[in-house]
């Protein structure tokens, strides 16, 4: 059995963990993650409406980051149900069909804490989190490091395919041809905006 002075050394070393429940609803917190939207005054999608319209679906807590299609709510289904019905909502309210990807809050603290380019936190606008639509599967990244510029780099970690370009993703070669060797659709969001979409999500837990 162990002493008081013991429990309390135990203690001290390793504190109690935090654990995390889903949010006031008593629902589980998502992220959905739109694809090609307010991009070049195309596919205009006004991020109020948008809340308004997915409010109306029955989705709780439901809130935006910037205007680039980032979402977090709280509702019962599964990824595949709940990006569904987001994906016809747009369609019926706002007149076009967008991808719509749905992951767990979770999913995105998995791919910020695995997260293999910690140089990045300088400048995180230049790494890149490639969510995919489906399972990454195998690429040819000597292919792929032939177009890349110096100090490019990426890898594949969870099912997340991470890009960091010190020069500018927009300014990449490799970066504008990363679909010919992905075969699946991928939604991007940098290292900024991940965080703060995390953030965001958390926030409407407490």
């Amino acid at each position: 059995m162990c002493s008081k002075v013991a429990r309390e050394w135990i203690t001290a070393v390793n504190p109690p963990r935090v654990v995390r429940r889903s949010g006031r609803s008593g629902m589980p917190s998502w992220i959905a993650l739109l694809r090609g939207v307010n991009v070049g005054g195309r596919r205009k999608l006004p991020m109020a409406d948008l809340r308004t319209t997915l409010t109306g679906l029955g989705l709780s807590d439901v809130a935006t980051y910037i205007q680039s299609g980032n979402v977090v709510f709280r509702a019962s289904g599964t990824p595949e149900q709940l990006a569904e019905k987001i994906s016809a909502a747009i369609a019926e309210e706002f007149g076009f069909d967008t991808d719509v990807l749905v992951i767990p809050e979770q999913k995105m603290a998995d791919a910020l804490d695995a997260n293999p380019f910690p140089e990045a936190d300088d400048d995180p606008s230049k790494l890149y989190l490639y969510f995919p639509f489906g399972e990454i599967g195998d690429y040819d990244d000597e292919a792929m490091m032939a177009l890349a510029t110096q100090g490019e780099a990426f890898a594949t970690v969870g099912n997340v395919f991470y890009f960091h370009a010190p020069n500018g993703v927009g300014r990449s070669v490799l970066g504008g041809k990363l679909p010919r060797f992905i075969a699946v659709p991928l939604s991007a969001r940098n290292l900024r905006s991940c965080r703060k979409i995390l953030e965001l999500s958390r926030k409407g837990a407490t």
